[in-house]
């Protein structure tokens, strides 16, 4: 670093301690030369942290003001950097976020929010995979110019994205600079039709900037294209399902590492024990190692060990943390598929390929699907909300293995519905409900609107529609569930899903998002607040504190439940079925708590586009808005609930406006 801005300027006398952890030489720690992008944390300047309830202490010698922090470390590990006037008290400055990139030293810079003052900064890991490192820290009053700092990339110790400058903060600014072109190419559209071409013209541009800008701009991961952590999960748990079921992924997969490595290796792993969701040491499977051998025949044992040495692997330096997840998740109809391609295509690089491109040609048919079915102006804006948005970016499921085939299934529903094409349509509804089970509001919205007009009309003639949908759906039904009760186990599978499921939505995260967790959200007991890294969960507080809080608003909960019910109900009459199912794509925040990547979900309700251009105003200005609540809050769950709070309002703003809109019995 060629210029220190005048916070940590020589003059200062520095010392350097920590609760475990020593350093070689303070000065190398503020003051030496970065080192190379990807260097080793075995470095002789490098420090090592033991465990998360180590630290690294320097005293700046005096209180001093700064506005930048960098700090680099190991990359796959995520930190705190916390700072402190008399060494007793301490605020939290930083959260600092895992790396994307190849392993070892990573560099992090941030900006922070106003000037800080302090006479003593901490280095705090938090998680990752138990080998924590930091090599440098700075801190800047003022900003350096270039800012972020120039990184040397000169090791080849693996693949660098193919622009290495377009950083993860870069591409999100990008991002956002496109979701502002398409809302103001939104906006246009709305203005005297001499301005028509135009916005088309924006709209289209802005459209095939998002196409890029989903993955990456061509970045996809940084360091690949296929996101193994994920591919792990759900190539594995389908290809041995019947051995592994929904509860033993972790523990199995830690024994076979055993044998290949020794116990030693796994000495101070956690793992998440899936049969009660808790964090344990890999220690306690590892005692009856026979529990998950005894599961597999001789040949299948050898496979699934063969499969998981090459998962570990391709997932690297995020191993450990990826038996911290929370396993494997699918329908007994998802693993239908899912087993089938699995146990078909090897985990080789050419079969990695092979399992990737299953989504990028679902997600290219869905979004022509919306082109072809309701216009030019609803693509383009589907297509803006799909590539820009914060909600379900490409880092989180992209690069996967059949992680958007109920997104396909849900667009070709809504297709078929525009085309009158009842039966098409209630086969692929059903198909996507039961892969994924919350694409059933779709159906639920068919529902409502059809007992309306049951009620409105005392006649069964505007229900006519509702017969290809049973029929098509049935033959789904019949289809699916005897192939599902053939290759994951019948009546029993189904039972382990819906334990599994109530397991799972039993368990707080940080990126679930919708009207219980704005409504769970305290202020009081956030996570920089809870977080404890002496438990083994982490945050452990911060969960009960959500379960706490939304225990006393469960009535606000099921009041505004119920109210986008009748709103649908009321809301659709007149309209086309398809309306009335697009509208219902609005209850994903209001009756679920999804992962925040199934948000493409809303991707759908820019098909009302077709009824009118403000729709697309609408799905514009929510993009955007994901934009704004990231940056304004950078923490996971404060972000989550700002986002939710977005989400629900989105979602009765166009129930809403579908209710008042003069245009009944739409095209």
């Amino acid at each position: 670093m060629r210029r220190l801005a005048p916070l940590l300027g020589l003059g200062f006398w520095l010392a350097a301690g920590s609760v475990q952890a020593a350093t070689t030489d303070p000065r190398t720690l503020i003051e030496a030369p970065l080192l190379p992008e990807g260097s080793g944390p075995e470095a002789a300047t490098v420090t090592a942290l033991a465990d998360p309830g180590d630290s690294l202490l320097v005293d700046l010698g005096r209180s001093v003001g700064f506005r930048a922090l960098l700090l680099q470390a190991d990359g796959n590990d995520v930190y705190w950097v916390e700072a402190s006037e008399n060494g007793d008290s301490w605020d939290a400055l930083w959260r600092v976020p895992a790396a994307y990139g190849p392993p070892g030293l990573r560099t992090r810079s941030v900006v922070l929010d106003a000037e800080h003052r302090a006479r003593f900064l901490r280095v705090r890991a938090t998680s990752g995979d138990g080998r924590y490192a930091v090599a440098r820290l700075r801190a800047f009053a003022q900003l350096p110019r270039p800012w972020p700092p120039l990184l040397d990339t000169s090791l080849p110790n693996g693949p660098l994205p193919p622009w290495p400058k377009l950083t993860p903060t870069a591409t999100g600014t990008l991002q956002g600079g496109i979701a502002v072109l398409g809302l103001a190419a939104a906006l246009l559209s709305l203005a005297r039709p001499r301005f028509v071409i135009r916005a088309r013209v924006l709209l289209g541009l802005a459209a095939a900037l998002s196409a890029l800008a989903w993955v990456n701009f061509g970045n996809f991961r940084y360091h690949s294209v296929a996101h193994a952590w994920d591919v792990y999960h759900y190539y594995v748990g389908a290809k041995y399902f019947p051995e592994l079921g929904y509860d033993h992924l972790y523990d199995c997969a830690a024994v076979a590492q055993a044998e290949d490595e020794g116990t030693a290796a796994l000495a101070d792993r956690r793992i998440r024990d899936l049969t009660t969701n808790t964090v344990v040491f890999a220690s306690d499977a590892l005692t009856r190692p026979e529990l998950c051998r005894g599961r597999f025949t001789p040949p299948r044992w050898s496979a699934f060990r063969d499969d998981v040495r090459v998962f570990r692997g391709l997932v690297g330096s995020e191993w450990a943390n990826a038996q911290l997840d929370h396993g494997f998740n699918a329908t007994p109809v998802w693993t239908v598929a899912g087993r089938l391609v699995a146990s078909a295509v090897p985990a080789t690089p050419r079969g990695i390929a092979v399992l990737l491109s299953f989504d990028f040609i679902l997600i290219t048919l869905a979004l022509a699907l919306i082109f072809a079915g309701f216009g030019f102006e609803a693509g383009c804006v589907a297509l803006i909300f799909f590539g820009t948005n914060t909600l379900s970016r490409f880092a989180w499921t992209g690069g996967a293995f059949l992680r958007f085939d109920w997104f396909f299934l849900s667009v070709a529903g809504l297709w078929a519905l525009r085309r009158e094409r009842y039966g098409l349509a209630g086969f692929a509804l059903v198909y996507a409900t039961l892969l994924r089970v919350f694409p059933g509001v779709l159906l639920l919205g068919l529902g409502l609107q059809a007992a309306s007009e049951l009620l409105r009309h005392r006649a069964r003639a505007p229900l006519a529609h509702l017969k290809g949908l049973a029929l098509g759906g049935g033959l789904a039904l019949l289809l699916l569930l005897p192939a599902a009760a053939a290759l994951s186990g019948g009546v029993a599978a189904w039972q382990a899903f819906a334990a599994n499921s109530r397991k799972y939505l039993a368990t707080e995260a940080g990126n679930r998002l919708g009207l219980a967790t704005a409504l769970a959200y305290s202020d009081d007991l956030r996570q920089a607040l809870t977080f404890d890294p002496q438990r083994p969960d982490t945050f452990e507080a911060w969960s009960a504190g959500q379960r706490d809080t939304l225990a006393r608003r469960r009535w606000l909960l099921h009041g505004l439940e119920a109210a986008y019910l009748a709103l649908i109900a009321w809301g659709c009459r007149g309209h086309k079925p398809w309306v009335a199912a697009v509208v219902a794509a609005g209850l994903l925040p209001i009756l679920f708590r999804m992962a925040n990547y199934y948000y493409a979900f809303l991707t759908l309700c820019a098909a009302l586009a077709a009824l009118n251009p403000a729709f697309g105003v609408g799905l514009a200005l929510l993009t955007w808005g994901s934009h704004l609540a990231t940056s304004l809050w950078p923490a996971y769950d404060e972000r989550a609930a700002a986002l939710s709070v977005l989400a629900v309002v989105f979602a009765f703003w166009i129930a809403a406006r579908v209710a008042r809109d003069e245009n009944r019995l739409s095209p």
